[in-house]
């Protein structure tokens, strides 16, 4: 993959992102710039759209249940758990090898 296919798959991926957050966010909001940095690296590393999805939805489910005030304005809030999941992830993926 050249540097522009590159480019454009991490756009797309981050715009992914960008849909499901504000989704469940529940209100409009630009990402930031180190937000796009988040979602960049997460598509490098192979992070499927799938488990972003599901660790999101459990960030803002568990936020709510906690009757915590205000709304996530940041991807990075979320980064933790989504590199949690992805590494519990790849380490299942290597104890079934």
């Amino acid at each position: 993959m050249n540097g522009i296919d590159l480019e454009n798959s991490d756009q797309a991926y981050f715009q992914a992102v960008e849909e499901i957050f504000v989704e469940l966010r529940g209100a409009p909001l630009l990402l930031s710039p180190t937000d796009w940095q988040v979602a960049r690296r997460w598509h490098r590393e192979g992070v499927p759209l799938a488990l972003v999805k599901r660790t999101l939805e459990e960030v803002f489910a568990k936020r709510k249940e906690r009757g915590a005030q205000g709304k996530i304005s940041s991807l990075r809030y979320c980064a933790p758990a989504v590199e949690a999941a992805w590494a519990d992830l790849r380490e299942i993926g290597r104890a079934h090898v």
